[in-house]
């Protein structure tokens, strides 16, 4: 911690903490007449049916597309079950009496065993 704070204090002294200035910078026409404009050479360029070493290769389209049906509409039904669901919440908060059958089992986190416990 202590290093981060001695390091955090000399950004202000290393100019890494001051905003940034505009600079402006002026070419003249002979500067500008030495740069050139990049033109690709052509083994760059994408060829269709040519790998990158110009071997020719299979397109990937090669049958005639999907003969799949898509509807227009595809309706999903989501819903959930309240009552299950409250009913099961209700049963784990009113468990029966340890060692009476139909108590609820309890993981332990830590050991990976499983023994009947009150809530």
């Amino acid at each position: 911690m202590e290093r981060w704070l001695k390091l955090l204090a000399t950004l202000p002294a290393a100019g890494l903490g001051t905003a940034a200035r505009a600079e402006t910078v002026a070419l003249s026409t002979a500067d500008c007449k030495k740069l050139e404009q990049h033109v690709p050479a052509d083994d760059v360029t994408y060829k269709p049916g040519v790998d990158v070493r110009g071997k020719p290769v299979v397109p990937a389209d090669l049958g005639g597309g999907s003969t799949i049906k898509i509807p227009d509409e595809i309706h999903i039904q989501i819903g959930i079950d309240l009552a299950d669901r409250l009913a099961r919440r209700e049963a784990r908060r009113t468990p029966s009496p340890p060692g009476v059958p139909g108590a609820p089992l309890r993981p332990r986190a830590r050991s990976g065993h499983s023994k009947a416990r009150p809530p």
